[in-house]
C-alpha cells in the first residue's frame, strides 16, 4: 500500500511553517525530508557520521533497508541546520537529534505526532514520494540518480554487477536543486472575486 504523501507543489508551504517550529523533532523532520531519508535513518544520525567538510553523512548499513553504507550529499539548509542543533551536544558519538532519554534518539512517533499537529494526516515516509513526484515531474535529473538518492537497488542483478558508481555528483546537484526549491517561495493563490452588478 503507497504511503500518503503531501503533493510536492504543497512542499514550499509546508517547508515555511517546519522551519518556524522549534523543537528538536521539528529540525529532524526537516533534516529528513532534505536528505530525502527513511525515519530511523535519519532519527538516529550521530555526529561521527557527518564530514562538514566534504558535505556528506554517512550512514550505516545496519540502518538502511538494502543493509549497505549510503553516502548522502547535503544541502546549504541540511548544514545550517545541522549547525543549529550543535549547541546541544557535537560528541563523536552522540545523536544529532537526541530523544527526552539520555543517550537514546528522537522517537517515530515524534515525527508522526509533530505531521498531525500541523494538520496533516499524511505520513512521514510519504516525503520519498514527494520528492521522487517532484524530481520526476520538475527536473531533468536521471532516474537512476534519482533512484540513488533514495537509496533503492536499481536495476536486476545482472546490471548491478556493472554498476560501480553511486552517482554521488550527481546525486549532490539533485539534493541542492531539492533543497533550493523547497526553501523557494510558496505559491499564493489569488482568489478573484467577480465584480458585483448592483445598482
Amino acid at each position: 500500500m503507497p504511503f500518503a504523501a503531501i503533493s510536492y507543489q504543497r512542499i514550499p508551504s509546508f517547508m515555511e511553517e517546519l522551519r518556524a517550529r522549534d523543537g528538536v523533532g521539528a529540525r529532524a523532520l526537516e533534516f529528513l525530508i532534505l536528505t530525502v531519508s527513511r525515519s530511523t535513518q535519519a532519527r538516529e544520525t550521530t555526529w561521527s557520521e557527518i564530514d562538514k567538510s566534504n558535505r556528506v553523512w554517512s550512514a550505516p548499513g545496519d540502518r538502511m533497508k538494502a543493509g549497505r553504507p549510503h553516502l548522502v550529499p547535503l544541502s546549504r539548509r541540511a548544514l545550517d541546520l545541522l549547525e543549529e542543533m550543535r549547541p546541544l551536544g557535537d560528541l563523536p558519538g552522540n545523536f544529532v537529534f537526541p530523544g527526552l532519554k539520555l543517550g537514546r534518539p528522537l522517537s517515530d512517533m515524534t515525527l508522526t505526532s509533530l505531521l498531525h499537529e500541523m494538520g496533516h494526516s499524511e505520513t512521514v515516509h510519504g516525503f520519498r514520494a514527494s520528492f521522487k513526484t517532484w524530481a520526476e515531474q520538475e527536473t531533468n535529473h536521471p532516474n537512476v540518480v534519482i533512484d540513488a538518492a533514495l537509496a533503492h537497488i536499481v536495476g536486476d542483478k545482472a546490471e548491478r554487477v556493472y554498476m560501480r558508481g553511486d552517482w554521488l555528483e550527481k546525486r549532490r546537484m539533485l539534493i541542492k536543486d531539492w533543497g533550493e526549491y523547497c526553501s523557494s517561495e510558496p505559491i499564493q493563490t489569488i482568489v478573484r472575486f467577480p465584480k458585483s452588478t448592483a445598482a
